[in-house]
């Protein structure tokens, strides 16, 4: 039943999608993919999937460590846009974490992390900043 409620929020209707946010995007550090976000329409509704690797960041805000995104990919729930930056949410193993997506150029985008209050306080008394937006390319 769970499945079935993240799949029916992903596909909440939306103005017409632009067309260059569509498609596979994807984010590499030393040749690991470890950020894969899938993004389509369904109508007139846009859905989309997301798989990230596990990671760790460094002292600046930016992917240390990665390892390789995972399929299959869990679906995007929540899903606005304005102002032509796309906001969801994305619910692995029982978590909730919300997203924004952002492009850049033609085939660039950023996709920023929005952590909790709580998860903020921990990472700074780890003395680790906020993750930094993730460079993301469009890979198809």
């Amino acid at each position: 039943m769970k499945l079935l409620s993240l799949v029916l929020f992903a596909f909440l209707p939306l103005q017409t999608p632009s067309a260059n946010l569509l498609g596979t995007w994807t984010a590499e550090k030393d040749g690991t993919t470890f950020v894969r976000l899938e993004l389509r329409t369904t109508g007139n509704s846009l859905a989309g999937a997301l798989a990230v690797g596990n990671h760790s960041f460094d002292e600046n805000g930016n992917p240390k460590t990665v390892s390789p995104a995972s399929r299959p990919l869990s679906p995007l729930a929540e899903i606005s846009t304005e102002d032509g930056v796309l906001s969801f949410v994305w619910q692995p193993d029982n978590e909730r974490e919300r997203f924004r997506f952002r492009l850049i150029g033609e085939n660039a985008a950023e996709l920023t992390f929005l952590p909790s209050e709580e998860l903020l306080e921990e990472l700074k008394d780890e003395g680790i900043p906020a993750p930094r937006p993730i460079a993301l390319r469009k890979s198809r």
